[in-house]
C-alpha cells in the first residue's frame, strides 16, 4: 500500500499546577522545549527529537480583501524527527536462507503545527513510520519536563548570584517556584471524527462498555449542552480535575449503538474527554477502541515540503473543517488575557 501523506488534529492541553496554562510559561518554558535542540528523548535504541522550530502567523490575507484584518494567529511549527536503526540478521535468496547482517539508519520525520490561539495541534507524517500522535505527545511531555528543571535550576542560581551583591535579597528555594509555576502537565487528545466514529462502531455486534472521562482544560468554556454542562459543574464543585462516566450492559443486547455514538460525539468534539468503548465482533472477538481509533484527518497528499507553507496549508484544511463543523473551536472566558499575551509574543519574536 502506497503511502499518502495525511493530516491529524488534536488538542494540546498543557497545565502548569492548577492555575496556568501555556500561554502563561511560553517564553521561559513551551517555547525553549520545542527550539533547544538538546533535549531529546531516548526510548530503547529510538531517539525522538524536535527540530527547524519556529514562529509562524498563519494567515494568508487575499489582496482583495476589505476591513479590518482579523486577529492574527500564531503557531509554533516544526518537524519531529524519529532517529531509529533498522536491522535485519537473514534473507531468503534462491530457496535458501543466508545469514546476512546489516544496518541502517533512518530518520522519518513528521510536522508539527501547534496553534497559540487556541491550542490545537496538527500532525502530518511525511515518509511511513514517522512520528504519531502518541509519540509527538511523550516526546513533548520529555522536553518540557527537562526544560522546567533546567528553568528551575538557572532561577536558583541567578538568586544565588544576585544575593552575593545584596545580601538583604530573600534565598529562593525550589519549592517557592514550584508554588508559584506548578510542573508541567501535558495531554494531547486526537480530535474525533463523527464518521470514522460511526464507521468504527459499526465494527461492533454488541457494545458492551462505554467509558467517558472528562478531563482538566486550558481554561476553555468546553461544554456544548446541558448533559455535559451539568457534568463540568458537579466536577468544578467537588474540586476534581476529572470525571468518569462509565456505561455497561453485559447481555448480548449491549448498549444502544446510536446512543453511544450520540454521547461520545457529544463529549468528544471539544477533544477534552478519553474515550473507550469495548465490546465484541460479529465472530465473538473482543473488541475495543479509543479516540485514537476515530481521529479526525484529512488526506493531504501534495502537502509542500518547506515548512511554512506546508503549515500554512494545513491551516487551510484546518479552517475548512472548521466551517464544516468538524472542527468547533472552544468558546475563551479570558479572550483579552490570551490577545494581550498573543499580542506580546508577536512584538517580541516576530
Amino acid at each position: 500500500m502506497s503511502f499518502t501523506k495525511t493530516i491529524e488534529f488534536a488538542n494540546y492541553t498543557l497545565n502548569f499546577g492548577t492555575d496556568k496554562v501555556l500561554l502563561d510559561a511560553f517564553e521561559s518554558i513551551v517555547l525553549p522545549s520545542f527550539s533547544d535542540e538538546k533535549y531529546i528523548r531516548k526510548f530503547k535504541d529510538t531517539e525522538y527529537f524536535f527540530t527547524e522550530t519556529r514562529l509562524i502567523s498563519l494567515d494568508t490575507i487575499d489582496a482583495q480583501f476589505e476591513g479590518p484584518l482579523p486577529f492574527p494567529t500564531i503557531a509554533i511549527c516544526g518537524r519531529i524527527i524519529k532517529k531509529t536503526t533498522l536491522k535485519r540478521d537473514q534473507i531468503f535468496r534462491d530457496g535458501v536462507i543466508i545469514q546476512d547482517h546489516q544496518t541502517l539508519e533512518s530518520h522519518p520525520s513528521s510536522i508539527f503545527i501547534l496553534i497559540l490561539n487556541d491550542h490545537r495541534l496538527m500532525l502530518c507524517k511525511e515518509v511511513a513510520g514517522a512520528p504519531t500522535l502518541e509519540e509527538f505527545e511523550n516526546t513533548s511531555k520529555h522536553c518540557l519536563a527537562k526544560r522546567y528543571n533546567s528553568f528551575v535550576d538557572y532561577e536558583i542560581l541567578k538568586n544565588k548570584r544576585t544575593r552575593k551583591k545584596k545580601p538583604h535579597v530573600k534565598r529562593i528555594y525550589k519549592k517557592d517556584i514550584y508554588e508559584k509555576l506548578g510542573v508541567p502537565k501535558l495531554r494531547v487528545t486526537p480530535l474525533t471524527d463523527p464518521r470514522t466514529l460511526n464507521n468504527f462502531v459499526e465494527l461492533f455486534s454488541v457494545v458492551n462498555r462505554l467509558s467517558i472521562e472528562l478531563l482538566p482544560t486550558n481554561s476553555e468554556n468546553i461544554s456544548l449542552d446541558d448533559f455535559w454542562r451539568k457534568i463540568e459543574r458537579e466536577k468544578e464543585d467537588l474540586n476534581s480535575n476529572k470525571a468518569q462516566l462509565v456505561y455497561t450492559n453485559r447481555t448480548e443486547d449491549g448498549l444502544n449503538s446510536s446512543a453511544v455514538v450520540e454521547k461520545t460525539t457529544s463529549a468528544t468534539q471539544m477533544a477534552n474527554s478519553k474515550v473507550v468503548i469495548s465490546g465484541k465482533d460479529e465472530n465473538g472477538a473482543t473488541l475495543s477502541g479509543n479516540n485514537e481509533s476515530f481521529t479526525l484527518k484529512t488526506p493531504k497528499p501534495d502537502l509542500d515540503s518547506d515548512l511554512e507553507k506546508a503549515s500554512r496549508e494545513a491551516y487551510i484544511s484546518f479552517n475548512e473543517l472548521k466551517e464544516e463543523g468538524d472542527i468547533i473551536v472552544p468558546n475563551r472566558p479570558d479572550r483579552a488575557n490570551i490577545i494581550s499575551k498573543i499580542t506580546s509574543i508577536i512584538n517580541r519574536w516576530l
